[in-house]
């Protein structure tokens, strides 16, 4: 952070330069995993004053909120720049963090909204965009009243769009009011009843006010309205998982997988998020299908590319990854052996497969092939630490390496301990730490490396691996994570 309010110093003496806010952004962004986003913003506000700049801070705006909020946060960003030339930036800030991280209302913000229904900065062309913005905030400190006002208001203008009976459908839905929003989508549906969001939502919310054959039937005809409509069934998916409804947006995208052309991009999408979760659940022949099939369609594709390169390497690796687990889990270990090998080509350092394969074949009485394969992954993670001796992850892996097949224990704590010294505020470095500890016989040590772990996060994993080690079975399975 001084590198950047350094930066920042110098950047403002050069009055026709730009600002750069993205590394403000990045530590915006970071903290919010940490839990500590407040502080961040209070020295992100600080250094926005020092550079004075003209431009709005979007990279800072993006991480204030929920995604859905960004619009709102940047428009009244800009009326609070315009009608408030006076205030600091920080000033400005520190008051959307208050609406839209703590989500709560200023003492003056009624003012604020009623100064905010006057002005015009975007245009009368655009008064209703800025209304529906409006909303939002609303929304974010808790007033939904005014929010549903500005909603409904749209619903009884002479000029009635679909997308103005889905908003206030959304809202009500949102509130589980289940029969108010039946009723909003349905004045959708009479306008437009090939839209399979609103029919789909209907009948969710007729199924919650106990009309189960209608609400059953709508919700049937609303997953086969999007057939041949990749964009729609994609935005059904986002609408589903955004309400809370995970298992129906996981079978649209098993639906999009199944039915969309070859060399999809919306079936290599779904391909990724249904490859996780049965990776997740430890399906792991199932994981390795979808990942090839994304892969398949990537490299065969002549429109549709990663946009992170690695993944060229990461998703072929995970493919190979999985389908060595599924085979180590058959019983296939020369099958599963093959597989590590492909998937060392892709990630040469991956670690998880390494261990569940030294520790098969050593359960299978095949102690020269463990040796064989653990030697050969050691010395590729111990080369890799050396090289990059202050790279956390690098001091991680070869720890957890060792602590998952119990050999060269006493390397793996020294490794460990390596890791958390030069990532002290990561929960995954301090778990290793303990898991190495625990193997090594030193559960003490091993409980208050994983209470360490529990401190910085909250993820249900780490509060479970408090409880394995207490109960003090070395052996006992790793908690779901």
């Amino acid at each position: 952070m001084k590198a950047i309010v350094a930066k920042v110093e110098e950047d403002a003496k050069e009055k026709d330069k730009s600002f750069n806010d993205q590394p403000l952004g990045v530590r915006l962004k970071t903290a919010k995993k940490m839990g500590k986003l407040d502080e961040a913003v209070d020295e992100v506000a600080e250094i926005l004053d020092k550079a004075k700049s003209a431009s709005a801070p979007n990279s800072v705006l993006n991480e204030l909120g929920e995604p859905r909020d960004r619009e709102a946060i940047s428009m009244m960003w800009q009326f609070l720049r315009e009608t408030k030339k006076d205030a600091a930036q920080s000033e400005h800030l520190k008051l959307l963090r208050g609406w839209f991280v703590s989500h709560k209302a200023d003492k003056d913000f009624e003012d604020t909204m009623a100064a905010a229904k006057k002005w015009e900065g975007m245009g009368k062309d655009r008064a209703t965009g800025w209304e529906l913005l409006q909303a939002r905030v609303y929304l974010a400190v808790g007033k939904s009243k005014e929010a549903e006002e500005i909603y409904k208001s749209q619903t009884t203008k002479e000029a009635k769009k679909a997308e103005d009976f889905v908003r206030l459908g959304d809202f009500y839905f949102a509130a589980k009011r289940w029969e108010d929003a039946a009723a909003a989508y349905a004045g959708a549906l009479k306008i437009d009843p090939t839209l399979a969001q609103p029919t789909y939502f209907r009948g969710l919310a007729l199924l919650k006010s106990d009309s189960v054959k209608e609400g059953k039937a709508l919700v049937e005809r609303a997953r086969l309205l999007p057939l041949a409509e990749e964009p729609a069934r994609q935005s059904l998916v986002e609408q589903l998982t955004a309400a809370g409804y995970a298992d129906e947006a996981d079978a649209e995208r098993l639906m999009l997988v199944r039915t969309s052309p070859f060399r999809s991009v919306y079936s290599s999408n779904a391909s990724t998020a249904l490859g996780a979760k049965a990776a997740a659940k430890k399906d792991y022949a199932e994981a390795a299908r979808y990942f090839r099939h994304m892969m398949t369609n990537v490299t065969l594709s002549r429109s549709g590319t990663f946009s992170d390169p690695r993944a060229y390497l990461i998703v072929p690796g995970r493919a190979h990854q999985y389908e060595a687990l599924a085979q180590i889990k058959a019983g296939k270990l020369d099958a599963a052996a093959a597989e590590a090998k492909k998937l060392w080509e892709y990630l040469p350092e991956e670690t998880t497969v390494a261990a569940e394969l030294v520790r098969a074949l050593e359960k299978a009485d095949k102690k020269e092939d463990a040796d064989k394969v653990f030697d050969e992954v050691y010395k590729r993670l111990e080369k890799s630490a050396e090289e990059a001796p202050k790279m956390a992850d690098a001091h991680n892996r070869l720890a957890w390496l060792s602590a998952r097949t119990g050999r060269k224990l006493k390397e793996g704590v020294a490794a460990a301990k390596k890791a958390t010294e030069l990532a002290p505020k990561s929960a995954v470095v301090y778990d290793t730490l303990a898991e190495v500890h625990f193997q090594n016989g030193e559960k003490d040590e091993a409980l208050t490396a994983a209470k360490k772990a529990a401190e910085l996060s909250k993820a249900p994993y780490y509060a479970a691996q408090v409880k394995r080690i207490e109960a003090g079975d070395k052996k006992a399975e790793l908690p779901s994570r």
